[in-house]
């Protein structure tokens, strides 16, 4: 029965990384499904606009989710840090660093690379979450100040996922993340 929920809960983890990579590729009449657009203030949320002068509506979504997660989090406990956490995702989907390195430094290098590919990766999705990454290849290659916080973001981004991914790994759950500290509260 363990093993089981294993297995679902690492393929629960494939498809939540595929969705975190691919929903900013995802298009809908033109536009990006989810992304916001910062130059126009707009976020763009499966073919529905939403105007900066309309975001009380996403604060309601937020308050909303908060409590529905605080709700989750009484009744079901660690669901969220087990299941659906992308910190835990991403540390499961580079179980490969871990083993490498009790292998030494032979093995260590060629998973810290393929740590630093899937950085890269996952940094330039992240960034999609705010400039099309449809248009992004050429905004790039025009240059300019909108050129160099884009590419800085993506270098700065990949730089802290693979430092994340390389070396606090679980680590950071126990000593920075908020939400760890707010079910600790949660359960006192």
């Amino acid at each position: 029965m363990i093993r089981k929920f294993h297995v679902l809960r690492r393929l629960t983890g494939a498809v939540l990384l595929a969705i975190l990579i691919g929903i900013p590729f995802l298009r809908i009449g033109g536009e990006s499904a989810f992304r916001f657009d910062v130059p126009s203030l707009r976020l763009l949320f499966f073919g529905t606009e939403i105007w900066m002068a309309d975001f009380f509506i996403i604060l309601i979504a937020v308050i909303f989710l908060t409590f529905f997660t605080l709700f989750t989090t009484t009744v079901l406990g660690r669901v969220w840090c087990g299941w659906l956490c992308p910190q835990t995702v991403l540390v499961d989907a580079t179980t490969f660093v871990e083993i490498a390195r009790k292998r030494g430094a032979a093995a260590a290098i060629p998973a810290a690379a393929a740590g630093l590919v899937m950085s890269a990766v996952i940094a330039v999705s992240l960034v999609g979450y705010f400039v099309s990454p449809y248009d992004m290849p050429s905004l790039l290659r025009t240059g300019g100040t909108t050129a160099r916080i884009v590419a800085g973001s993506i270098i700065v981004l990949t730089v802290l996922l693979f430092l994340n991914l390389v070396a606090l790994r679980r680590r950071f759950c126990a000593t920075a993340c908020p939400y760890a500290k707010l079910q600790s509260v949660l359960f006192d």
